[in-house]
C-alpha cells in the first residue's frame, strides 16, 4: 500500500518532466546536436594571383579629379590596395590593370599616382559587357581572383539593345559558369566632381553629358570574381565590413542548420521530441486551433549569400506553408537581438552560439488532430531588395534622381541568371507538429 502511494506521485513527476518541460533539461543536448552539424563557409588558404582592374574611361574621371579634395572613391580604392599589399602570406602575386577599350597592365607607381593625384587622361568608353567578357575569358584562370572597379553605367550603342541588358551581361559572363566561378558585388557611393556621362533613359535617346557635376553622390561597384572559397577570402581581406550593399551569385546554397529553441520565445504547452529540434509535441491540440501555439526557430545562415540574410529580406520574403494546418511568420531577428529582448535560460543562451537568425512562427490551425502538421519554411531567390533603391530607368538628371545606376536591376539579374541555383529556393526547411500521446 505504501509502495502504491509513492508510485503514483513518481509517475506524475515523470509525466511533468516529459510533457511540461520548457527546455531547461534538453537544450544542452540540442546545442551539441546543432553546433556539431555546422560547417564553416569555405575559405581559400591562398590566392595565387589577385588582379585589380579599374575602369578609366571618361565616366570615371569625376571619381578621381585632379584639382579638388580627395573623394570617398579614392580613399576606398587606396584602402583596398593597401589591404591587398599587407597580406602577402595570402596574396602571393598582385597585378594592376586599367580598363578602357581593352584591359592593359599598369605599373604600381602609375596606378597609385592616377588614384591619388587624379585621372588626368581618361580613355574612350567601352560597353560594360565587353570589359566583363575580357575579364571572364582572360583573367579568371586557375588560382586567379579578379577585382573589377567601375561605375557600371552601361549605355548600349544601339538604343533598341536597352531591352536586352540582362542577356548582354549574362552572355559576357558565360565562361564563369563553365569554370565553376562565382561573383560578389559590393556597392558604394562617392563624391563626383567633373563631367557625368549619363546612360540616358529607357524611353528616349542618349543624353548629353552633364558638366560641373554632381551635387549628389554617385554609385560605384567592386566586383570580385573567382572560385567561391577565393572570392570569400578576397572579400574578407579587401572589403570593409561596412560595405553599403552586397550580393553574391554562384555560391552554394547550403541549407542552414536549424532547430526550434526549446525554452524561449514561445507560447502554448508543447515540448520537443528530438534533440535537433525538428519535431514539436503539443499537449493540447485546441491551443493549435486557437492560434495559441508559437515557437522560435534558430537558423545558422553564415554560409548563405549576404543578400539573403538581411532581416529586411527575410521579413519580406520568408514563407511558411503547412499541410494539415496553417502557420505564419511573426518576426525575424538576429541572434543578438533575440538574446537582448528575450529572457533566456542558461542553456538556451548557450544555444544562441549556434545560430545567426531566429524566426518566430505561430501555428494558426490544425485540421486533423490525429495527423501531424507538416511545416515547410522556404526562402525564394530574387534580386536583392537594395537593388531597387539603387537603380533607375532615367539618369539624365542625376542630381534629382540621386545615387542610382541606370538599369542596375537588369545588370544584377544578368549575373544571377548564369546560375541555376538562383532560380530555385535558397532553402526549404521542414518541421513537424504532432499531438502528444
Amino acid at each position: 500500500m505504501i509502495f502504491k502511494n509513492l508510485f503514483i506521485p513518481f509517475l506524475l513527476g515523470v509525466f511533468c518532466l516529459t510533457a511540461c518541460n520548457n527546455g531547461e533539461g534538453t537544450s544542452s543536448g540540442t546545442e551539441q546536436a546543432v553546433c556539431s552539424n555546422i560547417t564553416p563557409p569555405p575559405l581559400a588558404e591562398q590566392l595565387d594571383t589577385l588582379n585589380i582592374i579599374i575602369e578609366t574611361s571618361g565616366s570615371m574621371k569625376g571619381f578621381m579629379p585632379t584639382q579638388s579634395r580627395q573623394t570617398a572613391f579614392q580613399q576606398q580604392v587606396d584602402d583596398l590596395l593597401a589591404n591587398a599589399e599587407s597580406d602577402k602570406e595570402t596574396i602571393r602575386r598582385l597585378r594592376l590593370f586599367t580598363a578602357q577599350d581593352i584591359i592593359r597592365t599598369i605599373g604600381y607607381d602609375r596606378f597609385q599616382s592616377m588614384l591619388r593625384q587624379g585621372l588626368a587622361r581618361a580613355g574612350s568608353s567601352t560597353p560594360i559587357p565587353e570589359l566583363l567578357s575580357q575579364i571572364a575569358s582572360r583573367y579568371t584562370g586557375p588560382g586567379q581572383v579578379s577585382v573589377f572597379i567601375s561605375d557600371f553605367i552601361y549605355s548600349p550603342p544601339n538604343e533598341r539593345d536597352r531591352d536586352y541588358i540582362s542577356n548582354d551581361i549574362r552572355r559576357a559572363l558565360a565562361p564563369l559558369q563553365s569554370k565553376g566561378l562565382s561573383v560578389a558585388v559590393y556597392g558604394f557611393t562617392s563624391e563626383f566632381q567633373g563631367i557625368y556621362y549619363p546612360a540616358g533613359s529607357k524611353g528616349g535617346g542618349k543624353a548629353s553629358p552633364l558638366t560641373n557635376c554632381c551635387e549628389t553622390d554617385i554609385p560605384y561597384y567592386i566586383w570580385i570574381i573567382g572560385t567561391e572559397p577565393a572570392v570569400r577570402r578576397a572579400s574578407d581581406i579587401l572589403i570593409p565590413k561596412n560595405a553599403s550593399v552586397s550580393m553574391q551569385a554562384g555560391y552554394n546554397h547550403t541549407e542552414p542548420v536549424y532547430g526550434v529553441i526549446p525554452g524561449s520565445g514561445r507560447s502554448g504547452s508543447w515540448y520537443l521530441a528530438d534533440a535537433e529540434g525538428k519535431t514539436v509535441f503539443v499537449d493540447n491540440t485546441q491551443e493549435l486551433r486557437r492560434g495559441e501555439v508559437s515557437f522560435t526557430v534558430g537558423m545558422n545562415m553564415e554560409a548563405l549569400p549576404s543578400q539573403y540574410t538581411s532581416k529586411e529580406y527575410l521579413a519580406q520574403h520568408l514563407q511558411v506553408q503547412g499541410r494539415n494546418g496553417r502557420a505564419q511568420v511573426e518576426d525575424v531577428m538576429t541572434a543578438r537581438d533575440f538574446s537582448e529582448n528575450e529572457k533566456l535560460n542558461a542553456k538556451d543562451r548557450q544555444l544562441m552560439e549556434c545560430y545567426t537568425h531566429l524566426v518566430r512562427i505561430t501555428v494558426n490551425s490544425m485540421d486533423d488532430r490525429n495527423s501531424p502538421v507538416q511545416l515547410s519554411i522556404s526562402l525564394p531567390a530574387q534580386n536583392p531588395d537594395w537593388a531597387n533603391a539603387w537603380t533607375t530607368d532615367d539618369d539624365t538628371n542625376i542630381n534629382e534622381t540621386g545615387a542610382r545606376t541606370f538599369a542596375l536591376n537588369e545588370i544584377l539579374e544578368g549575373v544571377r541568371a548564369l546560375y541555376p541555383a538562383e532560380r530555385e529556393d535558397v532553402f526549404s526547411l521542414d518541421l513537424s507538429i504532432r499531438k502528444a500521446n
